[in-house]
């Protein structure tokens, strides 16, 4: 049974070895028709041996990048995989980004794993530190709040210090004008 998620891992590299070349010409060649039949033109104008030629449409067809629909007809259909190599630029970049997926995939199970631990064992904390960080966060609200109306408060005082001194100066004015 093919494997969908990836190119396996055995045969992997053993394509590695073969002509990326021609696993490109050849899926390029099925991308660009779409009632492809294999035919023995094809081998030669890659520069291929029948075996080769064979050996990839077999790897190609077991790990879901082309569907050869009848066994014993030459009749070739691209599948999404192949279409992702096409669009990958090629079988080594598409194997590079296989490559990087991987190891992104990797990583991510490392951290999981890390996270899991942590949450097994500091997770009974997590409510009483909720708990406390909740208060922690009203009680600095309600300090912002008296900090807040003390300033309006002082604000105000100020203000009407300054109104007192403009109306005495007012008043010595007019009475200056009198005079």
């Amino acid at each position: 049974m093919p494997k969908t998620g990836g190119v396996k891992n055995r045969t992997k590299n053993k394509m590695s070895n073969m002509d990326e070349k021609l696993i490109d010409a050849i899926l390029n060649d099925i991308y660009n028709n779409s009632e492809y039949i294999l035919e023995e033109s094809d081998i030669v104008r890659n520069d291929a041996t029948q075996i080769q030629y064979r050996e990839i449409v077999s790897f190609l067809c077991e790990n879901a990048f082309i569907r050869q629909p009848f066994k014993n007809h030459g009749k070739l259909t691209i599948l999404e995989k192949g279409n992702e190599v096409i669009r990958s630029g090629g079988w080594k970049k598409y194997l590079d980004i296989e490559q990087q997926a991987k190891e992104r995939n990797t990583q991510k199970a490392i951290y999981d794993a890390r996270i899991s631990k942590f949450q097994a064992t500091y997770g009974k904390y997590s409510l009483p530190i909720s708990a406390i960080a909740l208060l922690v966060a009203i009680g600095s609200l309600i300090v912002g709040i008296l900090m807040y109306q003390s300033r309006i408060k002082e604000l105000e005082m100020k203000q009407e210090v300054l109104e007192r001194k403009i109306y005495k100066i007012d008043s010595v004015k007019t009475i200056s004008k009198q005079k």
